[in-house]
């Protein structure tokens, strides 16, 4: 690519030079330990993105709610934003999405302190952003007195290994619920 050349192999066995014209390639990921090292080389600038700060998570919020037309009290935005949503924007999103389609459903005009709790309870979201999988994790810890292997874990709720330590863990570990030792997972 840097020679803006593309070497070809034919199924006969012989090579094709195809010349490319300049580019920018721009690539994103959130397992950069999946790529390899040469083609990470081939990125000059890498970025790491933290989570959002408590304003910037509010100006999110704000901008999804105000785009699908949820009215609601500054007093319950603090909430959403200290409390029942993880700092990822896709998860800010469906949460609008979710708390939209609820005051659809239940033809409510705005968002008060009783919906908002009726909603939290339909969509059984828990303190920062936690769903059910996230709770039946944690019960399925506190059953032990020692670390639990993610096997066991895996084979009591019903899913994959990788579903797991890609969809369940992070949270937990961001909101300091877990730790991951040598030995398996425990409750902090």
């Amino acid at each position: 690519m840097e020679d803006s050349i593309i070497d070809i192999v034919m199924p006969d066995g012989e090579s094709m030079r195809i010349p490319i014209n300049p580019f920018t390639l721009i690539g994103a990921t959130t397992k950069s330990e999946s790529l390899s090292q040469p083609l990470k080389n081939r990125f000059v600038y890498q970025f790491h993105f933290m989570d959002y700060s408590t304003l910037e998570k509010q100006h999110i919020i704000q901008t999804y709610l105000d785009k699908h037309q949820v009215p609601l009290s500054d007093k319950l935005l603090l909430d959403i934003i200290h409390h029942k949503v993880d700092s990822v924007p896709r998860e800010i999103h469906n949460m609008c999405i979710k708390l939209r389609d609820y005051i659809i459903a239940h033809n409510i005009a705005s968002v008060d302190e009783v919906t908002w709790e009726a909603f939290l309870l339909h969509a059984q979201i828990d303190e920062g952003g936690m769903s059910v999988l996230h709770k039946k994790y944690l019960d399925i810890l506190s059953q032990y007195d020692r670390p639990i292997g993610l096997r066991t874990i895996a084979v009591q709720l019903g899913m994959h290994e990788k579903a797991i330590e890609e969809d369940i863990e992070p949270l937990l570990l961001k909101l300091g619920k877990i730790e991951k030792q040598a030995g398996g997972r425990v409750l902090v």
